[in-house]
């Protein structure tokens, strides 16, 4: 399975982005095991 989160824009009030990235974190620890997680910027143009 491949999760690619969505995270926050800077537009974002700061409590929001840190709430992200702490879900995150809290997931990446308790199913490392069972999921592969991919973060780039995936909006990135060249």
């Amino acid at each position: 399975m491949t999760v690619r989160p969505t995270s926050p824009t800077s537009d974002h009030d700061d409590e929001d982005v840190e709430a992200f990235y702490s879900s995150l974190e809290k997931f990446y620890r308790e199913d490392h095991a069972l999921y592969n997680v991919f973060v780039s910027d995936f909006n990135a143009k060249i």
